[in-house]
């Protein structure tokens, strides 16, 4: 072959190497240059969005504290094309997740293990709509989230409620009424389409057609031992009623009535036999 002809097969294959490598630098650029600002790229959110989350993450850092504050210093870069266009950062201590709907919300303790531990953003509570509170009885801490509302103590560790039961919770008192903090979550798809929540002190049950009902203390201890929902009483219609004779209590169900009594323990009652009873008195009358 001649020289001058090798020389240009030389020449030739230098240009290719040269070519390759120019686009594999402008490659690496168009990767790391995102990253250099803080933001994975991401092909599923449009360039305005993105900026305007990883703006509102920085922001909302910077009010707490920044990397002296509550969250510490970022250790992972801005990712953004999460669920419905939105973001998120890891710092030392929790993270900033944003969307448009929700605004920039800091994740962090217990409640934030909780919640990622749920699925995060994916999961059936998906963005929080408020930073975590805390300084609540027994030292607890809540958050909202789209889909319900988190909460933690020491005591109870997290759980969290949403939908009817959640709203029956509240009208008593949340964890400063009766049932106090919620010990596991929420689960629907009971019987007659009901749902359930166990608390650290008694139960809340719901379906469309009775409500939500607390279920505690001996008369619960023993309707649930009887089936709850499922057994011969269904659903309870009615709250818990104490003081009567004896220091009984009693609770009404959609097949029935419940006692209890120190002395009688618990029972229930329906049908004929229910109304021939309560034709003598009741618990008042010559039966007891």
């Amino acid at each position: 072959m001649p020289v001058v002809r090798r020389s240009l097969l030389r020449r030739g294959e230098n240009m290719r190497t040269t070519r390759r490598s120019v686009v594999l630098l402008l490659v690496l650029a168009a990767v790391l240059a995102p990253l250099a600002s803080g933001r994975l790229p991401s092909a599923s959110a449009n360039d305005a969005t993105v900026a305007r989350g990883v703006a509102a993450i920085e922001a909302r850092h910077v009010e707490l504290g920044g990397a002296g504050g509550v969250l510490g210093p970022a250790i992972r870069p801005t990712q953004c094309g999460l669920r419905d266009l939105g973001c998120r950062r890891v710092f030392a201590h929790g993270l900033i997740y944003w969307t448009v709907p929700t605004q920039a919300r800091a994740i962090a303790g217990d409640i934030g293990g909780a919640w990622l531990a749920r699925g995060g953003p994916d999961g059936p509570l998906r963005y929080p709509v408020s930073d975590v509170l805390c300084g609540l009885v027994g030292g607890g801490c809540l958050q909202t989230f789209q889909g319900g509302r988190m909460y933690w103590s020491p005591s109870s560790g997290a759980a969290f409620t949403r939908g009817p039961v959640q709203a029956a919770w509240e009208s008593t008192g949340t964890q400063d009424g009766p049932l106090s903090y919620p010990v596991a979550d929420v689960s629907c798809g009971l019987s007659s389409d009901g749902c359930a929540q166990p608390f650290q002190r008694g139960w809340m049950f719901w379906s469309p057609a009775t409500g939500g009902r607390v279920i505690a203390g001996d008369v619960g201890g023993a309707w649930l031992a009887r089936g709850g929902p499922t057994g011969q009483l269904g659903y309870p219609i009615g709250g818990m009623l104490c003081g009567l004779v004896a220091g009984g209590c009693l609770q009404d169900f959609q097949g029935g009535r419940m006692y209890w009594s120190p002395t009688s323990g618990a029972a229930f009652t329906n049908g004929l036999v229910q109304s021939a009873w309560e034709a003598t008195g009741t618990q008042d009358g010559p039966l007891g």
